[in-house]
């Protein structure tokens, strides 16, 4: 497939429907103290009516390697782990000079990528003297859906363009329950390509293999991603 054939009736729907999931979000997130929902299935199906469903669920006839992505299905990348680990406390500034810190809502880790991801963290701040936060953790498949079609309405309907910057729903390493990526903040509020010019970043190319992460998405990567200073993977 190389294009969706979507008019506009249909653009308007799933504008609609990624608005009413970020709408979810923020109302879950007052409501339960920062907790961040993960969209699970039986979540998914109370938010959204079958023929809803059946307008998002159609980006997933799509295949990546026809727009020159080849990332590889993930194993068990269809099951939700049990025992996901709850991340909370989370500080950090909206620039680098800001006075005041903003609280992160809670973030998702399966327990052995976060056992690893806490030895790393620990060891940095007692090298540099700093730490690097989760800004994305592990994703459901239907979680990691919608921010796919978010995306791709960003990218003005561009697939490719989605697809190298968010992947498809069994294909994000963001939903591997064995070895999860993660999306690295800094503490000043780093989360782009200027990431890779910090003392964190530094640190991880020397020392991030000691504790089994490696950089998931350099410049000019063979699986045709976005380059992605700040996405490490938990390999083991």
């Amino acid at each position: 497939m190389e294009r969706l054939q979507l008019n506009d009736r249909e653009l308007a729907l799933l504008r609609t429907l990624t608005e009413r999931f970020a709408n979810h979000r923020r109302n879950r997130l007052d409501a339960k103290k920062n907790e961040l929902p993960l969209l699970h299935e039986k979540e998914y199906e109370r938010l959204f009516t079958p023929s809803e469903r059946e307008a998002l669920e159609i980006f997933l006839t799509i295949d990546p390697a026809d727009f020159g992505i080849t990332s590889e299905r993930i194993e068990g990348a269809d099951t939700v782990p049990d025992g996901l680990m709850r991340i909370t406390g989370q500080y950090y500034r909206i620039t680098p000079d800001a006075k005041k810190t903003t609280l992160m809502g809670p973030r998702y880790l399966p327990k052995e990528t976060w056992v690893a991801f806490e030895q790393l963290r620990s060891a940095m701040e007692r090298d540099i003297g700093r730490r690097v936060l989760v800004a994305s953790g592990y994703r459901t498949p239907r979680h990691q859906l919608l921010l796919f079609v978010k995306q791709y309405l960003a990218e003005d309907r561009n697939i490719e363009s989605a697809l190298r910057l968010v992947g498809l729903p069994g294909m994000s390493q963001h939903g591997d329950p064995k070895h999860c990526a993660i999306d690295l903040l800094t503490q000043d509020g780093v989360y782009n390509e200027s990431f890779a010019d910090t003392e964190e970043y530094a640190w991880l190319k020397a020392h991030a293999a000691e504790y089994g992460f490696t950089e998931s998405f350099p410049k000019g990567n063979s699986l045709g991603m976005a380059y992605e200073p700040w996405h490490w993977r938990w390999t083991g």
